[in-house]
């Protein structure tokens, strides 16, 4: 199947189209060789205005909850609350995985664990062409917002929003996001949504 959007042949089982990101809007069960509808919004069809990414400051809820009882300051033993655990976001990649961000999350071709804590997870993109780097990107959820970190030395990382509104990630940079939007590593888009 192709997108109807750029004509890009679509990988199978795919939620969006690899080259210009839009949403398949069709099922795979019964899929030809036909282009099929996706949709993508406007900024004309936006109900009101984005607003800007929160500051790091302003991050409603913040970090998980983090119980500590007094008799083990000496062992440094922490108990962590099980519902701080839940993700309220998830990426889905092009080939339909699912990753839900519960744990800091480190992105690339062959991502390891130099850039974020040792406890992150490790996510290896899909990418046929060779476009995204080793280790592209880290993402750390924040209270109900996500951090992005542009880990990659030289590689852009640009972000899009339904509504139109976009943004580019520069090396070394950082950017707090509290809605739904795509971001691609080299070619490959990355959706990051709300659960």
């Amino acid at each position: 199947m192709s997108c109807a959007e750029c004509g890009a042949q679509l990988l199978p089982n795919a939620v969006f189209c690899v080259k210009c990101g839009a949403r398949v809007v069709a099922t795979w069960e019964n899929a030809d060789e036909q282009t099929i509808t996706v949709s993508r919004p406007t900024l004309s069809e936006a109900s009101e205005p984005l607003p800007p990414p929160p500051r790091e400051d302003q991050v409603p809820g913040g970090p998980p909850p983090i119980n500590r009882d007094p008799d083990d300051l000496e062992t440094a033993q922490i108990f962590v609350d099980a519902l701080a655990l839940q993700s309220s976001w998830y990426l889905l990649l092009p080939d339909g995985a699912r990753v839900d961000a519960v744990l800091p999350l480190v992105l690339g071709r062959k991502p390891n664990h130099t850039v974020g804590p040792e406890w992150s997870q490790l996510v290896t993109v899909p990418d046929p062409e060779g476009t995204v780097s080793r280790t592209h990107l880290l993402i750390e959820p924040l209270g109900g917002t996500l951090k992005l970190s542009n880990v990659s030395k030289k590689n852009t990382i640009p972000v899009a929003w339904p509504d139109g509104v976009r943004y580019n990630i520069l090396p070394g940079e950082q950017l707090i996001i509290a809605n739904m939007c795509a971001v691609k590593l080299g070619t490959v888009p990355v959706l990051l949504q709300r659960a």
